[in-house]
């Protein structure tokens, strides 16, 4: 897979005058770029990279104008990460060919657009509707009514339960589990009763969910993931959580249920959310918040301890021990003076 470097400035939008016209076969890092591949630098401090790189082009922020050496084009752009990200798509692998293979299990009842790629051992139930261009990997299985919308794209061993919509131009990745049942329980004596998860999980135009993450259905209302939301792997998503659009989430993060999360939240690896909590857009939580209570005002929010000597941990949770005892003697002394 190769472009003409004016092609590749096409796509950017740009309008340049090039020295040179080569022939590019991928983007990469500088220490690592051969004289057919394109560069990046994102900061100043970066720049020094480019001294020995091959690359015969760097893509440079507007303000790094004329750092690069002599040799290297220059293609100068407000966002040099966004325009990396931009030509990255262009080498992506291409897609599968359409067609249904062999050994996939098909119901009668299942609507198949010509277009869409059906991978081996795939199954798909009664009354499934998969769109334009999807792409289904091998030995995953769609349940009745799973709806899939054009240009989506399912990795090898998804699994969607019954009745899950997944909108347009989606990216599913391997081992995730959609629309699995909520934990809902009702305590009878020493059992527990199982509630019936009789909603559903509708995931929005644009979303991206990373490798063995779960969602659940909802248990009356829907869960839902809205427009351009990116979920990363091992993420979980309990029944009837509300995100909003174009919210970010890293690795490890769990959202227990009923919890609705507004437009734009970021959230770092490994932090979670109580049940039933109501999340203000535009905020950002760093990794491993615990969000206990719910959040009325944008901002960035933190907890949990960073890792230290373990000395000094012990030395610190030996004093926390001590809060109660120092708390009582403060109370003390305040009656003495108040007396």
């Amino acid at each position: 897979m190769a472009y003409r470097l004016s092609e590749l400035v096409r796509h950017l939008g740009l309008e340049l005058d090039l020295a040179s016209d080569p022939s590019i076969t991928g983007i990469n890092n500088p220490q690592l770029a051969k004289a057919d591949e394109i560069t990046f630098v994102v900061k100043a401090r970066y720049l020094a990279q480019l001294s020995d790189s091959a690359a015969a082009a760097v893509l440079l922020p507007c303000s790094l104008a004329g750092r690069a050496p002599a040799q290297m084009q220059e293609l100068l752009v407000e966002d040099a990460y966004l325009a990396y990200a931009l030509l990255s798509q262009k080498f992506a692998l291409p897609k599968p060919a359409a067609g249904i293979a062999s050994t996939a299990q098909i119901a009668a009842s299942a609507q198949i657009d010509p277009s869409a790629s059906i991978g081996h051992y795939v199954v798909i139930g009664e009354q499934a509707c998969i769109g334009p261009d999807v792409v289904i990997g091998a030995h995953s299985v769609l349940s009745e009514r799973v709806v899939i919308g054009a240009n989506t794209e399912l990795k090898p061993h998804v699994v969607c339960y019954p009745g899950v919509v997944i909108g347009q131009r989606a990216l599913i990745h391997s081992g995730v589990v959609l629309g699995s049942d909520g934990f809902g329980y009702a305590k009878d004596d020493q059992r527990w009763v199982k509630i019936a998860q009789n909603g559903g999980l509708i995931i929005a135009d644009d979303v991206e969910i990373g490798a063995n993450s779960a969602l659940d259905r909802g248990a009356i209302e829907d869960t839902q993931v809205g427009q351009g939301s990116k979920l990363d792997n091992l993420v979980h998503l309990a029944h009837n959580v509300r995100l909003g659009q174009h919210v970010a989430l890293a690795a490890q993060v769990g959202i227990a249920g009923s919890t609705q999360i507004g437009d734009g939240v970021t959230v770092g690896g490994q932090a979670g959310f109580a049940g039933h909590l109501q999340i203000a857009a535009n905020s950002h939580f760093t990794g491993q918040a615990m969000v206990t209570k719910g959040v009325s005002e944008a901002g960035v929010y933190s907890s949990g301890q960073p890792a230290k000597p373990n000395k000094e941990w012990r030395k610190t949770i030996a004093q926390l021990n001590r809060l109660e005892k120092l708390e009582q003697r403060i109370k003390e002394l305040e009656a003495k003076l108040e007396s």
